[in-house]
Order: structure tokens, then sequence, then C-alpha cells
């Protein structure tokens, strides 16, 4: 069995890596974590390659390669420190419209836990994920209340503590049945299709710049690829209705 990279997942994560390095500096990066921080219009460039719909489906707007090539991107994103929701869009992509192209950002909180409702990039988000043992609820942010953690342990991270949750709209579960998103998202891709926007890479830096070393653990390459696996194999068991479980 050959684990290696192919030669379009190495073009792909060339591709990322060289427009996270040109279009999020540190200096960006770090505005991410203040109030009014979060730049759309970089996360509709992110958007634009392809990034969170990457796994999904080209019927259903996204670029149709496979989990594999999401991680590897994930992998690519968290070494070049690329801040906001990342994993939350890409999780919703395919279930949430306007998310593929950047026009809605997501924020997520994964039921149940112990302790306050906290939620990650909440105050740059449109609508709130809550993936819970019952499936997947969509809750606008605009009917949320929170407050700010005034020092997060990752200063590019804002973190909301909720007041109180809302049950939402169910987009995926027991009992949910007919959802197109839904039913795309239960697809699995296994062939890997041509290089993504390619093309959108010219122009763009191929090293990646220096970040301080405080942010490594944070975003270390490894943390972001397990996480984003982790998350979304929860992510599809809520939207088939099944109980979680650790394999």
């Amino acid at each position: 069995m050959d684990l290696q990279p192919t030669d379009d997942q190495n073009s792909l994560v060339e591709m990322i890596t060289g427009f996270a390095a040109d279009r999020f500096p540190i200096e960006i990066v770090r505005s991410y974590g203040e109030q009014g921080g979060f730049d759309r219009s970089r996360w509709s460039e992110l958007a634009a390659l392809g990034t969170f719909g990457i796994a999904v489906p080209e019927e259903s707007g996204g670029v149709g390669l496979n989990f594999i090539d999401a991680v590897l991107v994930h992998e690519a994103l968290g070494a070049a420190l690329v801040p906001g929701p990342l994993v939350a869009a890409t999780v919703a992509a395919g279930i949430v419209d306007g998310v593929i192209d950047g026009s809605v950002v997501p924020c997520l909180i994964d039921l149940p836990h112990d302790g306050p409702l906290i939620v990650e990039h909440f105050r740059s988000a449109d609508v709130l994920l809550v993936v819970s043992n019952d499936g997947v609820n969509l809750v606008p942010c605009s009917e949320l209340n929170g407050s700010d953690v005034l020092h997060p342990t990752d200063p590019t991270t804002p973190v909301t503590v909720l007041a109180s949750l809302p049950a939402g709209e169910s987009v995926g579960g027991r009992g949910r049945e007919g959802n197109g998103g839904v039913e795309a998202a239960r697809e699995k891709h296994d062939s890997a299709g041509a290089r993504v926007g390619g093309e959108r890479a010219a122009g763009h830096a191929t090293s990646v710049k220096r970040r301080p070393s405080c942010f490594a653990g944070r975003y270390s390459s490894v943390s972001a690829a397990s996480t984003y696996a982790c998350i979304r194999r929860r992510f599809e068991q809520r939207l088939n209705g099944q109980p979680w479980a650790l394999e």
C-alpha cells in the first residue's frame, strides 16, 4: 500500500501553502483575534480556492475530492497558521448554503459536554452548528447572546461563552430525511480529481513565512488534521442519526 501523497495532492498542498503565505502574513493572523479583525474578503478568497468544499461532490457545488485531500489541506492551513473557523466551515460545506463560497461564516459547538457553552469564532460567524447525540441543528448567531473571553489561550481565536442555546433548525439526524445537503454529505468520495484551482495559485509565494513558536501548539499541522478528522466523523454520525461511538 502506497501511503505517499500523489503529485496532485502535493500540488494542492503547495497551492494552499503559497496562498496562505501571501494572504495571511503574521500581522493578519494576529488581527483575527481582535474585535472586528475578521477579514471577510480574505475568507472569501480562501473559499474561492475550493478549501471548504474540497470533499463535497461537484454536483453540490464542491470540488469533489476526498477525505484525505481535506486532511492534507487542513494540515497545510495549520502549518501556515491560517485563522478562522476552518473546521466548522469544512464540516458545514454542502450542508449550509453559502459556506462553500465564503458568503456565510459558520461556527460550531459539540454537545453534550460539561461546563459552559463555549464557541470559538462566534462573534465573526453568521450561523452556529450544534452537533449533539440527536443530530445536527442550525441556529442563526443573531438569535444568540454571549460574552467574550478576555484572554483566550490562543490570542488569534476569539472565544465566546453563550448565555443559552435554543433548539434551532434540524439539518440532519434522527427523523430527518430527504435533505439533499445531508444526503450529499453522507456520500464517500474515494477517487481523487484533478488539481484544485491550480491556476489560482499563480503569483502566490511558495514559501511559508516564519511564525512565532508560541503559536505552534494551537496550530500545529498534526492538531489541525486530527481535529478535522475527529469532528468530521462525529458530524457525519450525527447526520446519519447514529449514536456517538469511539472506535
